[in-house]
C-alpha cells in the first residue's frame, strides 16, 4: 500500500514543468501565444524568462551551459536575417584622456541567475519588409542559430515601424487657415489669423464685445485731437477765400479793359495810313534785272587836261 502511494507522487516531483507547461509558457516577455506581442522599431523592451526555462535545455538544447548561452533574434521562417543582442558592460582606460570608456560587446547570459535582458529594437526596414515576423532563441555558445538545430524559442512576435508616413496614410483631418476680419463696432485695427478644421463648425472670440456707449480713453482723446485739427483748418480755409475775394475789388473795369483792346490808331486819334499801305503792288516784269544795250558809246574826253611838269 505504501509503495502504491509513493510512485505517483515521486512522478510529480520528477517532471513539474514538463507537465505543466511548454517552453514558450516559461517566457514572459514575448508572451504567447503567437504573434500576440507587437514590438516597434527604435523602442527599449525587457526581454523576461521564469525561472523554469532553464529545465528545459537538457531537452532541446543538450548542448547548451546554463551559465553561458548566447541569445539571438531570429526572423521566425528562417535565418536569413539574425543578430545576436545579449551583450555585457565594460570599461577601457583612456591614458590621453585620462577617463575611463563604457562600451558594450555580446556576451553570453546565465539564464541561472539572470531572468531579463535589456534590448532595444533596431532592425534595418529592409529586413522587416523580407521577415516582419521574429523569434528570440537561445543557442550554445559560439554557434550560429542556422548552423544548429539545438535551441530554447521564445513566442513568435511581429516588429512594426511606428513611423505614420511609411506604415499608413494620416487620417487626421485637414485643417486650413482662414482670415476672419473683426466684427466690432469700432473700425478694426487688426486682422486675426484663425487655424480650423473640417470638423470645426464655427469659432469664439475671446474677447468681449465692446458697447457702443462706452468709449476708451483713447478714442476720447482721438476726437479731441480731431476737433481741434477740425477747427484749425477750417479757420485756414476762410483765411484763404476772403483773402481771394477781397483781392477782385483792385481789378481793372469793364471801360479800362475795352480801351486796352482798341486799335491804336483809334487810341492815340490817327486814322490815315501810311501811303505805302494804300498804294497799288508795282507790275512784276518777269525779269529780275534791266535788259543791257547793245550799242557802243565812245567815252568822252576828260574834263581835266594833264598837266606838264617844266623841264629842269
Amino acid at each position: 500500500m505504501r509503495l502504491m502511494l509513493s510512485m505517483p507522487l515521486a512522478l510529480v516531483l520528477l517532471t513539474p514543468s514538463c507537465v505543466a507547461d511548454s517552453v514558450q509558457g516559461d517566457w514572459v516577455f514575448p508572451q504567447t501565444p503567437d504573434y500576440s506581442t507587437i514590438i516597434q522599431l527604435g523602442r527599449e523592451y525587457k526581454i523576461q524568462w521564469a525561472a523554469g526555462l532553464g529545465s528545459w535545455f537538457q531537452y532541446y538544447c543538450a548542448d547548451c551551459d546554463t551559465a553561458a548561452v548566447d541569445l539571438w533574434a531570429t526572423g521566425s521562417s528562417n535565418f536569413n536575417h539574425e543578430h545576436k543582442i545579449a551583450c555585457e558592460l565594460f570599461t577601457t582606460p583612456n591614458r590621453s584622456l585620462n577617463i575611463r570608456i563604457l562600451t558594450a560587446r555580446p556576451a553570453s547570459v546565465n539564464v541561472n541567475s539572470t531572468l531579463s535582458v535589456n534590448w532595444t529594437a533596431t532592425f534595418p526596414a529592409s529586413e522587416l519588409s523580407d521577415s516582419p515576423t521574429w523569434v528570440f532563441r537561445f543557442v550554445p555558445k559560439g554557434k550560429d542559430p542556422a548552423s544548429t538545430t539545438e535551441q530554447i524559442s521564445s513566442s513568435i512576435f511581429v516588429i512594426t515601424d511606428p513611423d505614420p508616413v511609411s506604415s499608413s496614410p494620416s487620417t487626421s483631418p485637414s485643417s486650413t487657415p482662414f482670415y476672419s476680419p473683426s466684427t466690432s463696432s469700432t473700425p478694426p485695427t487688426s486682422t486675426s489669423l484663425i487655424m480650423t478644421t473640417s470638423a470645426v463648425t464655427g469659432t469664439e472670440t475671446t474677447t468681449p464685445p465692446q458697447s457702443n456707449s462706452e468709449l476708451s480713453t483713447g478714442a476720447k482723446a482721438g476726437i479731441g485731437v480731431g476737433s481741434a485739427v477740425g477747427a484749425i483748418t477750417l479757420f485756414t480755409l476762410g483765411w484763404i477765400l476772403a483773402r481771394r475775394y477781397g483781392s477782385k475789388g483792385n481789378a481793372p473795369t469793364p471801360s479800362e479793359t475795352e480801351d486796352h483792346a482798341k486799335a491804336p490808331q483809334e487810341v492815340h486819334g490817327t486814322a490815315s495810313q501810311p501811303a505805302y499801305l494804300n498804294s497799288p503792288p508795282h507790275a512784276y516784269s518777269g525779269q529780275g534785272y534791266a535788259p543791257m544795250s547793245t550799242d557802243v558809246h565812245e567815252l568822252g574826253e576828260p574834263r581835266n587836261p594833264g598837266i606838264e611838269m617844266p623841264a629842269n
